[in-house]
């Protein structure tokens, strides 16, 4: 099985397939160029070796975002999105190799990663090093005689000595870059990597597609729920500027996890910050004098104030370049959010609460003890510390974030505004590590973000019901991954609870 998958992936692989275009080429123009050196100028030879080496890996790459410009469409130079393409073409063919084979389950593609990943080489030391030391002896050995080293013979030879060198090291550099050109063509350059790689991300797919359907393995909607009909077309604001539009839509869904919604006033104020017409401080001054003259007329919506100026604090906070894994950034991030709003803000709560949830049928969650806040905190974010994300796989990736949002929101220490400065927290702490966020996914789902938290976190052992991540890895899949995951909170109502009063 491993031989067949190794000679898929090299086969069909989309960066080999563009690149085996260029071998013919290659060969023949290194032929030419070599012969001419060797007839003519041996040094002017190898520099346009050199130089064609080069060529060929430019042209190569210009080739391979012309041919995947299609399916890029926005962004024809954009490497992240052309690396995101080729891996989702490289995934799609050894994914349909599996289901061909009947192997696409969670086992065997668990032993494949295994398997790949034992094959993985760890990068020792430079063992060029050894190389050069025997080149440097091997130099040396003709100018010493019995009185030791002959320095006149050195002083004489020394220029030749010197070209030499050069020389090596130029066919030395040329070896090197055929060598990996070779590999390349083979498609066996960090094939195993790759492979592994692959194999994780469709992990990550075959444990988490499951969840759209039911336990007797039915989509989870009938044909009525199914049909989109009726719905609503919602009117979206078309931007210039993607990155503002996209702050704003996390900053203003967000508040749907109170249920609070915008003033007119902010929505005209927003667009004129998208347009570039307005800074975001000019926002939130235009905002208090706005609330001034409605405090005057008595006329204040309590509920659009605080929407109103969390979102345009979220949206400041975003454009913040700073974060610091701490509780006291935590702290400061409530407070920052909410200083417009409530007393208590970047106070941790004095008591104990609950809170009734519908997806639990009005059961809660249990929350952190009031007296051991900051020592939860400080527990999970020294355990965080201790994590390297650069060794880890997107699997373990995904698992980790999951796990540590879960449990800052668990201990919930603030009296309100626990998920609005969970979901900025994490979000600044996943830009700090280089991971791209789709902020979009707050615009729409962030009910359903607060109802995953709620379910990774509810547990009822009388009744037998563990706590499920689940949920919440499909959400952060989708925000990290850009993965079409079937978010809807009716997925996670707990029906046990449900089914106990009858």
């Amino acid at each position: 099985m491993y031989n067949k998958i190794e000679e898929i992936y090299k086969k069909k692989s989309a960066y080999n397939r563009i690149t085996r275009k260029f071998f013919v080429v290659y060969v023949v123009s290194f032929l030419s160029i070599w012969i001419f050196g060797l007839l003519r100028h041996t040094y002017i030879s190898i520099a346009l070796v050199l130089i064609l080496i080069y060529s060929m890996k430019v042209i190569s790459e210009h080739e391979l975002k012309k041919k995947f410009y299609i399916s890029i469409q926005f962004d024809k130079e954009n490497d992240n999105t052309l690396q995101a393409e080729i891996n989702k073409q490289e995934r799609a063919i050894i994914k349909n190799y599996l289901l061909s084979e009947e192997k696409y389950n969670e086992k065997n593609i668990t032993n494949i990663i295994n398997h790949y990943r034992n094959l993985i080489v760890p990068k020792g030391k430079n063992d060029n090093f050894w190389n050069i030391i025997t080149l440097i002896i091997t130099v040396i050995i003709p100018f010493v005689d019995k009185d030791g080293i002959n320095i006149d013979m050195i002083s004489s030879i020394f220029p030749y000595f010197i070209s030499l060198v050069i020389v090596c090291g130029i066919i030395y550099c040329s070896y090197k870059q055929i060598f990996t050109l070779t590999k390349s063509l083979k498609g066996e350059l960090r094939m195993y990597e790759r492979l592994e790689e692959i194999f994780s991300e469709l992990l990550v797919e075959i444990n988490f597609d499951r969840i759209c359907y039911n336990k007797k393995g039915d989509i989870s909607m009938d044909e009525k729920e199914l049909d989109s009909s009726a719905n609503e077309y919602e009117e979206n604001y078309k931007s210039s500027n993607y990155v503002k539009q996209s702050q704003w839509d996390m900053a203003i869904g967000l508040q749907k996890v109170d249920n609070l919604k915008p003033s007119k006033y902010l929505e005209k104020l927003l667009e004129e910050e998208v347009e570039g017409n307005l800074t975001i401080e000019e926002v939130e001054k235009e905002l208090r004098e706005y609330y001034i003259e409605k405090e005057n007329k008595n006329e204040v919506n309590h509920s659009e104030l605080e929407c109103d100026f969390v979102s345009a604090r979220i949206v400041e906070l975003l454009n913040k370049d700073d974060f610091d894994l701490s509780v006291d950034y935590l702290k400061y991030v409530h407070k920052f959010l909410f200083q417009d709003v409530y007393e208590f803000a970047g106070e941790f709560r004095k008591i104990d609460f609950s809170k009734h949830e519908k997806i639990l049928n009005n059961d809660s969650v249990s929350y952190g003890d009031c007296t051991a806040l900051n020592q939860s905190l400080e527990y999970d974010i020294l355990k965080e510390k201790d994590k390297n994300y650069k060794e880890m796989n997107i699997v373990e990736v995904i698992n980790n974030v999951t796990k540590f949002s879960s449990n800052i929101w668990q201990v919930h220490p603030f009296r309100e505004g626990n998920t609005r400065t969970t979901a900025l927290f994490i979000e600044k702490y996943l830009v700090s590590l280089g991971y791209d966020v789709d902020n979009s996914m707050f615009k729409e789902k962030s009910v359903y973000y607060r109802n995953a938290l709620v379910r990774s976190n509810y547990f009822n052992n009388y009744l037998n019901i563990k706590q499920d991540n689940s949920f919440l890895i499909k959400f952060y899949e989708n925000l990290l991954l850009g993965k079409n995951n079937n978010l809807h909170s009716r997925d996670l109502i707990v029906e046990e609870l449900f089914n106990k009063d009858n």
